[in-house]
């Protein structure tokens, strides 16, 4: 402590605005919460038409740091809160909503630190396609204007040979 004075530091100082920040996060001022709210109706994201939904998933996602001081929150957090998330999507979709936030936050020293997040690793979409049999029971249903819609979709929309082959 006396080196740490010495070198022109304030322990007293130091202690004093820890208090304070806990102090500020139990009321809600500082936290991750806030500082999502902020950017969405003072920052950025005022504009934006899909704000609801982007304050609805990142809150979803991060819901356990959201009380948390922003300032305490590191990259690696939120990194394992998005690794273990069970949506991928929903994950995937959040962290890319976050990261302006945080970089807004970053620049206006709400959040400290580099925040480098990768969105979760997705399994590759299963494609099922149907068979001529399944195809052939399930033509005779479209009888209305969109079943025709979608019978003459399913019947045009593949092609066995590219355009120009065809010509």
């Amino acid at each position: 402590m006396r080196a740490a004075i010495e070198g022109g530091q304030d322990p007293t100082a130091d202690k004093r605005a820890i208090r304070m920040q806990a102090t500020a996060a139990k009321q809600g001022i500082g936290t991750l919460r806030s500082v999502i709210d902020a950017y969405f109706e003072v920052g950025a994201g005022t504009a934006m038409r899909t704000k609801g939904e982007q304050v609805r998933r990142t809150k979803s996602v991060f819901a356990t740091h959201l009380t948390r001081a922003a300032m305490e929150i590191t990259s690696a957090e939120l990194q394992r809160t998005i690794d273990v998330h069970k949506g991928k999507v929903s994950a995937a979709r959040a962290t890319a909503y976050l990261l302006p936030v945080i970089k807004w936050a970053v620049k206006r020293d709400l959040m400290k630190g580099h925040f480098d997040l990768d969105k979760p690793l997705m399994a590759a979409p299963k494609q099922r396609v149907l068979d001529t049999t399944e195809l052939a029971s399930l033509l005779p249903s479209f009888t209305d204007a969109y079943g025709r819609c979608c019978r003459f979709m399913l019947l045009t929309g593949a092609r066995l040979r590219a355009r120009s082959e065809s010509s």
